[in-house]
């Protein structure tokens, strides 16, 4: 019997966002091109997103009220589970750029990939360093 598919998060977003795994599941000492698609979790500002089976995803809130009633709202979206103030929507992996405002997931952090890139950032972290020592003097 053969598993069902589900979107890869790492293909396809994880040169951009953050891609956690499920706390149930143990990435440890396992490949990357192995790892379970289906325990893939995009963690957000307001909430998680995961897989929920062939091209759908599911975006999963939980105390943010003003976002449950947004995506009640919104066509994009189809109503999983729905409470007053958390909430599951499903809506396809093609919607993605549409969803990214309202879920805001976390991006990946990023180093500076040119000399001059790097050099603009540690002068930029020199300056903050100064103005924090600066502040931290009696």
């Amino acid at each position: 019997m053969s598993e069902p598919e589900c979107v890869n998060l790492l293909e396809m977003f994880g040169e951009t966002y953050k891609i956690e795994y499920d706390p149930a599941y143990s990435a440890f000492n396992v490949p990357k091109v192995k790892r379970d698609p289906w325990m893939m979790v995009i963690p957000c500002y307001n909430g998680c997103i995961f897989p929920h089976g062939g091209t759908l995803l599911c975006w999963e809130l939980e105390g943010a009220k003003f976002c449950v009633h947004k995506a009640k709202t919104n066509p994009l979206f189809t109503i999983h589970q729905v409470g007053d103030q958390s909430g599951a929507f499903l809506f396809d992996v093609k919607d993605f750029k549409a969803v990214v405002p309202l879920a805001r997931p976390r991006r990946r952090a990023r180093r500076p990939k040119t000399p001059e890139q790097a050099a603009a950032a540690a002068e930029v972290l020199r300056k903050h360093r100064e103005r924090k020592n600066a502040d931290d003097t009696p």
